[in-house]
């Protein structure tokens, strides 16, 4: 959204940004329940909409950007990839990668109301419509705005557009919505990295992880009792995760 030569002051830096984000995500990030950040969702999907109708308001609305705009039509490929097999496969990797989200599967579950795979199953199933239809929406504006000139980032397009050299006011708060956008994944991801760190201190320290799959075996599997019957469990200080499983007698 800057001219050329306005990019050296110190608020166009990346550096600026990346620390303003990480000050005011500070306390949110180290939330120990996924559940704790429901309002990040909501601003989260909030923003997306909004990105959403200031790209569509820019391109059914804006005169300005109609008499600009090089998209939709049909008398050309814009519906073909015509640039190269390698820029496609990239493009389907990178929607796979959106859908990744894998490592926040069992805080997910955890969060939930009612805990059983049933209800899992429904707010996944739920999940990926809602994520796919914003990735297939997002797409065909872009594309009918800028048809087949659309770059990788559609970010670039946005703000590079012009109308008698003057940036469109829609592009300013298209980045802006998409910051907060940007700002609101990152506790999720962080999260997912938190517990891993956490676990794995953890599993170093006390050995608890290692303790409750050892209780959890002993109880419910014969085989692996009459193999560990006269071992210790790895933390035999800790309780026994539950309380209500099979007495243990070690000696």
């Amino acid at each position: 959204m800057f001219n050329d030569g306005e990019t050296d002051v110190f608020y166009a830096q990346r550096w600026f940004y990346v620390l303003i984000i990480a000050l005011l995500l500070l306390p949110v990030i180290l939330k120990k329940e996924l559940a704790e950040l429901e309002w990040c969702s909501w601003v989260l999907f909030g923003s997306i909409g909004l990105f959403i109708i200031l790209n569509l308001w820019e391109l059914t609305v804006d005169k300005n950007f109609q008499d600009e705009k090089s998209g939709l039509s049909f008398d050309n490929d814009i519906w073909v990839p015509n640039h190269g097999f390698g820029r496609t496969l990239n493009a389907v990797s990178v929607t796979m990668v959106a859908y990744s989200y894998q490592c926040n599967l069992f805080p997910i579950y955890t969060s939930l109301k009612d805990k059983n795979n049933a209800q899992y199953m429904k707010t996944n199933n739920y999940g990926l419509i809602l994520t796919c239809a914003i990735y297939i929406t997002v797409a065909l504006i872009s594309v009918a705005m800028f048809g087949i000139n659309v770059g990788s980032v559609v970010l670039d397009d946005i703000g590079t557009a012009r109308h008698n050299g003057k940036a469109f006011w829609e592009g300013y708060a298209t980045q802006f919505s998409f910051i907060v956008l940007l700002a609101c994944h990152i506790p999720f991801i962080f999260f997912a990295g938190k517990e891993g760190l956490l676990i794995m201190l953890d599993e170093y320290d006390r050995k608890s992880i290692s303790n409750a799959l050892f209780h959890k075996l002993y109880a419910t599997n014969a085989t692996f009792e009459k193999e560990n019957k006269d071992k210790m469990p790895p933390a035999p200080t800790l309780a026994i995760p539950g309380g209500e499983e099979k007495v243990m007698e070690f000696g």
